[in-house]
């Protein structure tokens, strides 16, 4: 057959037109489905936010989200959640039979969370409401050089992690889906400037309240940079040192226990001073007098503790994540004090040993 014969064949003007459609989708296609993510966005109970763009690689089943922001609904000036990018990958055969099973990487996630003690109550929990959605099973989700804030209330001060790469596998709402509805994870993170973090656990995100084990273990935290965690009642600061802390912990039943056992070395504190006339002022001047032959042999020792810990969780329906980060930051808080308590005399309060 002719060149133009095959031009005016009826296979080459369906050829043609298939050719046609698939370009005219290719182009509308992320601008479509862009304005269908950043609609179903909007449309959240409790958050609102949008992405800059939705693309797609229909042949993998891959999709990515670019420059995603998510802000509370209670606070729409401040981001909660944004992202330079997301990548989903989808299992397709699990998508016609009406399952999401997928694969999820998260770039450059920066969160920030702060629990609302004047938030509403909803009618149900995010977790009652986790298992009335499509049956999902994330096989694994990947976070990229993240950055973690966490505050127990707006004044207190923040546990920050920068750094962070975590990985999570079998996040699932479906017993049919997975062997088990634990979800494994580990990670690492630098925490509050300098303290090499290291951490791993499973947790179970369909339970009533958050239940999780949680191995962490932090290395060399530089003392000044953990000033947040002392009260100012210690009436000192600390301007060297670094503590170290390895910790075990679970919680189920809106309760946290564990161990943590901490290691301090090479302490140099500063005396801040208090008000004039004040009792604590008057009780730290005359230990630190009382203190004052042994300081140097103490600031140079070693100091090991054994810090028991138990927290009642603020939100004990709340997230797993704010969880983790609550006991994270009460089990430093307490290694941190313990430590300093049994170096230096701590006023107004017995010396623990």
């Amino acid at each position: 057959m002719s060149v133009r014969g095959v031009l005016r064949s009826r296979t080459f003007a369906v050829l043609l037109g298939v050719l046609l459609v698939v370009a005219v989708l290719w182009v509308a296609l992320p601008a479509l489905a862009t304005s269908y993510v950043n609609r179903k966005l909007s449309q959240l109970e409790d958050y609102t936010g949008e992405v800059e763009r939705v693309s797609f690689h229909l042949l993998k089943g891959a999709y990515r989200a670019e420059e995603l922001e998510l802000r509370s609904r209670r606070a729409p000036k401040e981001p909660f959640l944004t992202a330079s990018a997301i990548d989903l990958s989808l299992d397709g055969r699990a998508l016609l039979s009406g399952s999401f099973v997928a694969e999820i990487d998260v770039h450059d996630p920066v969160l920030d969370y702060v629990p609302r003690a004047d938030a509403k109550k909803s009618e149900k929990t995010w977790q009652e409401a986790l298992t009335e959605v499509t049956p999902f099973r994330i096989d694994r989700l990947t976070l990229h050089d993240g950055r973690i804030s966490y505050r127990k209330s707006a004044r207190s001060a923040p546990l920050t992690l920068t750094d962070v790469d975590l990985v999570a596998r079998n996040l699932t709402n479906s017993a049919d889906l997975a062997e088990n509805l634990f979800t494994r994870f580990e990670g690492s993170a630098v925490a509050l400037g300098s303290g090499q973090l290291s951490f791993e656990g499973r947790a179970n995100p369909s339970a009533k309240t958050p239940t999780f084990d949680l191995e962490l273990e932090l290395e060399e935290l530089e003392l000044k940079d953990a000033t947040a965690l002392i009260p100012s009642s210690a009436g000192f600061r600390p301007e060297e040192g670094t503590i170290s802390l390895d910790a075990d912990l679970s919680a189920s039943r809106g309760r946290a226990r564990g161990i943590g056992r901490a290691h301090l070395r090479g302490l140099d504190a500063t005396d801040i001073g208090r008000a004039e006339g004040d009792l604590a002022g008057k009780l730290w001047e005359r230990a630190r007098e009382l203190a004052k032959p042994h300081l140097g042999e103490q600031r140079m020792r070693d100091v090991k503790v054994r810090v028991p810990i138990e927290v009642t969780l603020t939100d004990p329906a709340g997230s797993i994540l704010a969880a983790v980060a609550e006991v994270t930051q009460t089990a430093l808080r307490r290694a941190v004090q313990q430590s300093l308590r049994d170096v230096l005399p701590w006023p107004g309060r017995p010396r623990e040993n």
